[in-house]
């Protein structure tokens, strides 16, 4: 974890430092910022169902944190070698047996279940340390701020998969970068690195994987220097912006997905996934 990286000695019950240990989320805080860490290493924390209910009931900790003014900003990131490779493809198997209803039902929850980040008052951060594929790339949108190992692999690879991007990706991503860029990074599903996502503007900066952590610890201080009042405003002003609209996009996105989920093309792209080879696609 950040403290454990950066020298400090972390022992629960102390009034400055607490950390909190579930089955595949870890939830730190210390000197008034919040950590939410993705710990699910062996299957490069792969975003599933129960991790969706153990993050949501991370990130209302860290609400009610933010409401008694123990953090001022909150960051998140993946312990491990990944930040998260995405969907659980197991669990992405099972949706092609379920009605399009069921899975549009399905994809809300889950979508939302890791979005809910967006609901945290104070300034959050997403610290990419490693791989973030598809939905593990997308969760970082909700995030006012991202930065990135320089060298992290990072893709929103739903054509690849042969489905509709989904968890937000359509709408906040054009919203973040310049339209074309998202456009092509959407159509192709292509894998670019922390360095082209910063120039890009995906990511706020990028630095050695080493650093990155004292990094993402210095610019979460610098907020968490300045007034409460005025921070946790001005995020609440640039969210309303940013997440306008979101909640009928989302629908658009499971709807689409649930339509994908029933195709062959669907089951030709996550075989190909598992291969590590490239599908051929056979369309309608």
């Amino acid at each position: 974890n950040f403290y454990r990286k950066l020298g400090y000695s972390i022992k629960r019950g102390l009034s400055n430092s607490s950390l909190v240990r579930t089955e595949v989320i870890n939830i730190e805080t210390n000197i008034n910022i919040g950590y939410i860490y993705l710990s699910d290493e062996l299957k490069l924390n792969a975003l599933t169902v129960e991790m969706g209910k153990q993050f949501k009931d991370a990130v209302d900790n860290m609400i009610l944190l933010s409401k008694n003014q123990s953090i001022r900003a909150c960051l998140i990131t993946g312990d491990g070698q990944a930040f998260s490779a995405g969907g659980d493809l197991e669990w992405l198997h099972q949706r092609h047996f379920q009605s399009p209803h069921s899975n549009v039902l399905t994809m809300i929850d889950f979508y939302n279940s890791f979005l809910c980040i967006k609901n945290i008052p104070v300034p959050t951060i997403a610290v990419i340390n490693g791989a973030a594929i598809g939905a593990g790339l997308c969760m970082t949108l909700a995030c006012d701020i991202r930065i990135a190992n320089e060298n992290a692999k990072l893709g929103f690879t739903f054509p690849k998969l042969g489905i509709h991007p989904g968890m937000g990706a359509s709408i906040l991503l054009p919203r973040l970068i310049n339209q074309e860029i998202a456009t092509h990074l959407l159509l192709s599903g292509d894998i670019i690195s922390g360095k082209t996502a910063n120039k890009n503007g995906l990511v706020l900066e990028t630095c050695e994987k080493d650093n990155l952590n004292h990094r993402a610890l210095e610019i979460a201080l610098s907020y968490s220097k300045n007034s409460p009042i005025a921070v946790q405003s001005t995020v609440q002003t640039l969210r309303s912006a940013k997440f306008d609209g979101l909640e009928t996009g989302l629908l658009r996105e499971a709807n689409a997905q649930a339509i994908a989920y029933t195709s062959t093309d669907f089951l030709l792209g996550l075989e190909a996934v598992k291969a590590k080879s490239i599908a051929k696609f056979k369309g309608w």
